[in-house]
């Protein structure tokens, strides 16, 4: 009996390995297989659990608490990395935009890029046309109205001598009397320079007109001298009075006086004291309704 039961025992240790390596070997046979003795996808997992070995010890402590430990510092870089675009962009963009802004209202000069001696040749021109536009020593408030209105009036008044054809024939012939067939076109219109007749210093405003002039605005002169491309040229005088404002007419200059005379002919001879036209009228329209 001892005989046999060694005997058995053996035998099941032999054939305990057998099986373990069947086991292991289902996976790689398992395409070589008929499809008659093909396993289930449970069976092959149940031979995979089989012949895995335990798990390896997790280090889930440790990397959670770092993991942990490293979360609340993301906000907090991304917060700063926010903040450090934001003062960039201010540097950058805002603040010379800002910086701009603020110099043009306060009149300022900061990114005026021209040298100092064109600075002063502006401000002379500067000068010499609130001279002859006469705003010299008016408010800021009252200033650039005024100046501009009188502009207005003046180019009003060039535009109704450059329309008409007396002043077209004297500046092209020399002479105002009309020629047969002649008229007045766009080209010798705009053939014509106007140039500015600058009063000298001081005498702007001075004399007996400042004495006349009542309440409101001073009365203007302002003279003119008109070349033609064909070397005529003519002086034109004009005065202006302020006509205020009522229900049916608005504020402005009304041109009081218009006299235009004939300087130099279109060969380059002195004019002989040609007159081109001599008008004047009563406030408050003056000139602005009569022929040339």
């Amino acid at each position: 009996m001892r005989a046999l039961r060694r005997v058995g025992h053996q035998a099941t240790q032999a054939i305990a390995p057998l099986r373990l390596r069947n086991r292991c070997g289902l996976l790689s046979c398992q395409d070589q297989l008929p499809p008659a003795f093909a396993l289930t996808g449970s069976q092959l997992r149940r031979v995979a659990i089989l012949t895995q070995g335990p798990p390896p010890p997790s280090s889930g402590g440790s990397d959670g608490g770092s993991s942990g430990s490293q979360q609340p510092q993301q906000p907090s870089s991304s917060v700063f990395r926010r903040g450090v675009v934001i003062v960039l962009k201010g540097i950058g963009i805002w603040g010379p935009a800002l910086f701009f802004w603020v110099s043009l209202v306060w009149g300022g000069t900061f990114f005026d890029y021209r040298t100092q001696e064109e600075i002063e040749e502006d401000d002379a021109e500067v000068r010499r046309l609130e001279r002859f536009f006469d705003v010299e020593g008016l408010p800021d408030d009252e200033y650039l109205t005024e100046w501009s209105s009188k502009d207005e009036a003046l180019s009003k008044m060039v535009d109704k001598l450059l329309r008409s054809q007396r002043f077209v024939d004297c500046m092209t012939t020399g002479s105002s009397e009309a020629l047969p067939g002649s008229q007045s076109s766009g080209n010798e219109a705009t053939s014509v320079e106007v140039s500015f007749v600058l009063p000298p210093i001081g005498i702007v405003g001075a004399g007996d007109d400042a004495a006349d002039a009542g309440p409101g605005p001073r009365p203007w002169y302002p003279r003119l001298m008109l070349a033609h491309r064909l070397g005529s040229i003519a002086l034109v005088s004009v005065s202006f009075e302020h006509v205020p404002g009522k229900k049916d007419r608005e504020e402005r200059w009304a041109c009081m006086s218009l006299r235009c005379d004939l300087v130099a002919l279109p060969n380059g001879e002195a004019a002989t004291g040609e007159s081109i036209c001599d008008l004047r009228g009563p406030v408050p329209h003056g000139v602005r309704y009569m022929r040339i």
